[in-house]
């Protein structure tokens, strides 16, 4: 990307990672947006793959420019190429395995919402791009919205 070479782009990078390097404590960010930047990667696979092995998911959506295929872009986080709902039930489904455990190790897999887009008094503000307020208010009260319907569904 840009030039820079990326190391761990694939759920086969991961698997040979955590081959690698088992401990427990070796853990991931998911981002979303750079794995789901690849038409190859299964992000609910991925998610559900690697779900104890995720400490923090970066949730954002990304739409891949079909002309070329190492090209993407910021989208919504609910009308983009990734399936932010069925990565957000994998979550969710961990997130209760791990709660189920009850090894006292953390249940949550904190999550962070962002790149919106400039909208109503955002327009015309000075911010660096996808950080605007109300954008990343938009997107975080979708996904807000999702993780509530999906935990009422997973009681």
């Amino acid at each position: 990307m840009l030039g820079l070479p990326r190391i761990i782009c694939t759920a086969e990078d991961l698997d040979n990672l955590f081959a690698d390097q088992p401990s427990p404590a070796n853990g991931i960010t998911l981002c979303v947006g750079t794995y789901g930047s690849r038409p190859d990667n299964d992000l609910p696979d991925m998610a559900r793959r690697f779900g104890s092995r995720i400490h923090f998911a970066h949730l954002r959506g990304v739409s891949r420019d079909p002309a070329e295929p190492r090209s993407f872009y910021e989208a919504n986080h609910l009308d983009s190429d990734i399936d932010m709902v069925s990565v957000i039930r994998e979550l969710l489904a961990e997130e209760q395995q791990r709660t189920q455990a009850s090894d006292n190790s953390a249940t949550e897999i904190f999550i962070r919402p962002d790149h919106g887009h400039q909208m109503m008094d955002d327009i015309g503000k000075t911010v660096n791009p996808g950080y605007s307020g109300i954008g990343r208010l938009k997107g975080l009260a979708e996904v807000r919205g999702v993780i509530r319907a999906l935990s009422a569904t997973m009681q």
